[in-house]
């Protein structure tokens, strides 16, 4: 090994060396492979929500509820803080269920000044999501939007995080229940329907492999079949050639006797002529 591929080996082994590093401090090391293993073993984590969409009517019943409870806890949040009293009256919110939740999120966003005092505090992207979100579920349960699962868990992890920036532990763990019970429900319907992919792709591929059969048996009939029309053909030809032989014979017997008979017999015309004293030859002048 020259000096070159000296420098070679030990770059790349400090390479390696720093890569490895890297993943132990950040608490790689190992967790990689567990969670792909994880993630076979329970695919739902990824294409569960995606693939699962609700009737409509069913999404509306759990949007509409999740959006009566953030607005009925928004409200009493206004009640018990003063800061609240003037944002309510300035929006017309002086009667119960006044509240419009996407209202309610645009002023936390407009009014950070005043509202952060009594607000739990949380990062500035992490609180614009969760009021995005929350405004989206408002808006989709009034005009009726359809979405798939992904999404609804989405609305209720925000509704989560709207609940523990007003530090409502009963509404926190209210919707905490009803996000289990519908990862529970989804889960068992993406099972469901997993298995039943599973029996169609058996079921098609046993169609396939009927049909494959059927085929093969299908062209060996029709061989078969040419095959009895090829020797009832050769078995015609024979007849036929048969029927031709035997009408030949006859003819040629028939032909011989009569050129036997038509020759004369020499030695009875001498006798018959010797007798009648007729001479056979005629004597011509010389």
């Amino acid at each position: 090994m020259n000096q070159y591929e000296r420098r070679q080996k030990k770059r790349k082994n400090k390479k390696k060396g720093t890569k490895a590093r890297g993943e132990h401090k950040g608490g790689n090391t190992g967790a990689q492979p567990s969670e792909r293993i994880k993630a076979k073993q329970n695919p739902s984590s990824e294409v569960l929500p995606s693939s699962i969409i609700l009737p409509l009517k069913d999404q509306h019943v759990l949007l509409s509820y999740l959006q009566h409870v953030l607005e009925e806890m928004c409200e009493n949040f206004g009640a018990k803080h003063h800061q609240c009293q003037s944002l309510f009256e300035e929006r017309g919110w002086t009667e119960p269920k006044s509240l419009e939740l996407h209202i309610w999120c645009r002023v936390i966003l407009d009014c950070r000044d005043k509202l952060p005092p009594v607000l739990a505090a949380v990062r500035d992207e992490e609180r614009r999501d969760i009021l995005r979100t929350c405004t989206n579920i408002r808006h989709s349960a009034v005009h009726r939007l359809s979405q798939d699962a992904g999404k609804i868990l989405q609305s209720l992890e925000a509704g989560i995080g709207l609940a523990k920036m007003h530090q409502d532990a009963a509404v926190v763990q209210h919707i905490q229940n009803l996000r289990s019970d519908f990862q529970a429900i989804i889960e068992n319907t993406w099972s469901r329907k997993h298995a039943s992919q599973d029996k169609l792709r058996i079921r098609l591929e046993q169609i396939l492999a009927e049909q494959a059969r059927l085929e093969q048996r299908a062209k060996e009939d029709a061989k078969t079949e040419i095959d009895n029309y090829f020797r009832e053909a050769g078995a015609r030809l024979t007849d036929c050639v048969n029927s031709i032989s035997h009408k030949t014979v006859p003819a040629a017997e028939v032909m011989f006797d009569s050129d036997s008979f038509s020759e004369p017999d020499i030695d009875k015309t001498l006798l018959e002529a010797e007798k009648a004293c007729i001479a056979p030859l005629a004597k011509f002048p010389r």
